[in-house]
């Protein structure tokens, strides 16, 4: 029987696993499906019997019997950025889980890039859009939406009334952040601002600002894009404004406001405070480590998968909003 295994071209079929099995092709189909009905014993029997025979599931049969793909497109500015990389990582987790594939797409934060990926994604039948959306892309979902296909936005608030989305607070992470700054004597904080044409860049600027007012502290700004490049030129414009902390705005800027102190060889919690954005694995091993907002990207990913796939009718009217929370380490406090 090995013998004719090694030998043999065509896929293995449920027919192949229940002849040597000696089971239904009923009853091999439920125990690969883990379908309770079937006794345990028997599932395990024929999944490693499955394994063991080198047996692919037919996807395009499948697809054709339930008109459904079971793919997802999924569209995100850059996966160079850590954030929108674990973004998409999250995503595609919550997708295997549901024995769904994921289509992915990088726009480069272009909104006719982000226009071709959707088309792209239309095309090809995918059973769900989860994209972060461009500011100037109004009508951009209109075809897929009327194609019966959902649409779900992701980090960013979408301007659709018929698009969901899932986006996280900003004010529990920075007010958190700031209080614990202010814990220091003599503190003069600067800010680190991304894109205000995005609705993340204009949300923490507007709690900064807010919060600045609240806690009756000064908060100097820079205003930048959401790029290294700018967190390094906005840290050199700040410290010449004689500031003893930086707030980033994202976790690009935070590696711009780094790539600065090393520069200008300024020791983190010595001679500057840093709070970063972003829970990224670099930030904890840092020395020191350096606190951060975390927004919670794991739960942003899966929130968006389940309400894409979720059986409610979707509406952009009340978006899931995931607070953001701080991780509070050494880098806030100069000693």
């Amino acid at each position: 029987m090995q013998a004719n295994r090694a030998k043999r071209k065509t896929p293995v079929t449920l027919r192949d696993i229940a002849a040597e099995t000696g089971l239904s092709v009923s009853t091999i189909s439920r125990a690969l499906a883990n379908n309770p009905a079937i006794a345990e014993a028997t599932r395990e029997h024929v999944q490693q019997t499955a394994k063991d025979m080198r047996y692919r599931p037919n996807w395009q049969a499948a697809s054709l019997r339930s008109r459904k793909s079971n793919i997802i497109g999924v569209a995100v500015p850059d996966i160079e950025n850590p954030f929108f990389a674990a973004l998409a990582t999250a995503i595609q987790r919550a997708a295997h889980a549901k024995r769904c594939s994921v289509m992915l797409c990088i726009t480069d934060d272009d909104p006719e890039m982000l226009s071709e990926a959707v088309e792209m994604f239309a095309g090809h039948r995918v059973d769900g859009m989860v994209v972060v959306p461009h500011e100037s892309a109004t009508d951009l979902f209109a075809t897929p939406l009327e194609e019966g296909i959902p649409v779900v936005a992701v980090d960013r608030r979408s301007n659709s009334p018929d698009v969901p989305s899932v986006v996280s607070d900003p004010r529990p992470g920075l007010e958190a952040g700031i209080r614990a700054l202010m814990e220091n004597d003599d503190i003069t904080i600067g800010y680190l601002s991304g894109s205000l044409d995005t609705s993340t860049g204009r949300e923490r600027l507007q709690v900064i600002e807010e919060l600045g007012a609240e806690l009756k502290v000064d908060i100097s700004v820079y205003q930048g894009t959401f790029d290294q490049r700018d967190g390094y030129e906005g840290t050199m414009s700040l410290l010449a404004k004689d500031v003893n902390a930086i707030i980033a705005g994202d976790s690009t800027l935070t590696m711009g406001a780094m790539q600065a102190f090393c520069e200008q060889q300024l020791e983190i919690s010595q001679e500057i405070a840093l709070l970063g954005f972003d829970e990224i694995p670099i930030f904890r091993y840092h020395n020191p480590p350096l606190s951060t907002v975390d927004q919670q990207v794991q739960r942003l990913g899966e929130e968006a998968f389940e309400l894409l796939i979720g059986e409610d009718k979707l509406s952009g009217a009340h978006p899931i909003v995931i607070p953001t929370v701080l991780h509070d380490r050494e880098s806030t406090y100069l000693r």
